[in-house]
């Protein structure tokens, strides 16, 4: 008997009326995502300082920086956006506008041709910011 079981459930698959229909519920509904991000604000902002700036954070970024507009419903991309945005990452990169991109995009996991590819599609806005930039700049 047991020999004839991958025969009959091989067979199944080439003779679709073998078995019949039975009355099968569909599966119940996935659960509503949260609609809260469950992290550790503070832990967050540990590891981002630690990868993006090379050390731990002072310890009033627990008290009144960045822990602290975790906790208050400040989405994370703004906190990590200013992370990078700072200084300290600047000077990390090498101080310099190609250091700065350079690293920006090798610390996000962006590579080179997606980079190219982006700059092929949006070359228009990409030198309209070039201009204005200079504009300021002057």
């Amino acid at each position: 008997m047991r020999r004839l079981v991958p025969f009959a459930l091989l067979a199944m698959l080439f003779v679709p009326d073998a078995v019949p229909a039975q009355d099968v519920p569909p599966p119940p509904p996935a659960p509503p995502a949260p609609a809260v991000q469950t992290y550790d604000p503070a832990y967050l902002v540990r590891y981002w300082y630690r990868r993006f700036l090379g050390h731990d954070p002072e310890a009033e970024v627990y008290t009144i920086g960045w822990v602290r507009y975790l906790r208050n419903g400040t989405a994370p991309q703004w906190v990590l956006a200013r992370i990078l945005g700072s200084d300290a990452y600047y000077a990390r990169a090498g101080g310099t506008p190609e250091g700065y991109a350079h690293a920006l995009f090798r610390d996000l996991g962006v590579t080179d041709s997606q980079v190219e590819a982006y700059l092929l599609e949006h070359e228009e806005q990409v030198e309209q910011a070039i201009r204005s930039h200079g504009r300021r700049g002057e």
